[in-house]
């Protein structure tokens, strides 16, 4: 029986890209002196590993902590600017919450901007237990996170299923043993040799697809 949904935050339960767009046109502007440094879509696929693992792929010519300090510095505009809701996002999580699914969180975001986000956007009360990147040593895809929410609910793997957009989340699903659901709200494309339970459009179809689940 589903009894946990665990939901991505970057593209899928806050549509952040224009927000992740901007930051990295200014940090690529500000270390390399270009902010087209790399091609929009290779910004975009920035929405899933960890900021680490994306300064240790660009930056690692450069100080690791002055990197992420200036990165912090320069984002907290464009989340008070561009950070949103997707379509029926809101009305569909209440649905849920009221249908008596329990919803937590597994981010690679850290855990201030995570909450920033919820609290900004309204969502934190749907969300009983939130795991980010500051609450576990390895992050997406490895399984820890997945591990540390089966464990806080006392549920085993067939009970939860996770909710993301991007191929870390679907990779943390195997690597966890549960199921995954991908979202493509925020206009994701997949590889042809993924198998998740299935691929959503919409909040709407997501809910349906919720619904009609049987493991």
């Amino acid at each position: 029986m589903l009894k946990v949904l665990i939901f991505d935050m970057d593209g899928t339960i806050v549509n952040t890209d224009d927000v992740l767009r901007h930051t990295r046109y200014d940090v690529f502007e500000h270390f390399y002196g270009d902010p087209h440094y790399v091609s929009d879509d290779t910004i975009r696929a920035f929405s899933g590993p960890s900021l680490k693992d994306t300064i240790n792929k660009y930056f690692s010519k450069f100080n690791y902590d002055e990197v992420r300090s200036f990165y912090y510095s320069v984002t907290g505009q464009y989340y008070d600017k561009y950070a949103c809701l997707f379509n029926d996002e809101k009305e569909v999580l209440q649905k849920l919450y009221d249908d008596g699914y329990t919803l937590a969180v597994f981010t690679n975001k850290n855990r201030d901007r995570t909450f920033y986000c919820l609290d900004r956007l309204g969502l934190r009360k749907f969300f009983s237990y939130v795991v980010t990147s500051d609450d576990i040593k390895n992050t997406k895809p490895n399984r820890e996170g997945i591990d540390k929410i089966l464990e806080y609910y006392k549920i085993h793997n067939n009970e939860a299923i996770l909710i993301g957009d991007t191929i870390y989340d679907y990779f943390a699903s195997l690597n966890g043993e549960i199921k995954c659901m991908l979202l493509k709200v925020a206009k994701r494309e997949f590889p042809n040799d993924i198998y998740p339970v299935n691929i959503f459009e919409s909040y709407l179809d997501l809910y349906r697809g919720i619904k009609e689940y049987v493991d």
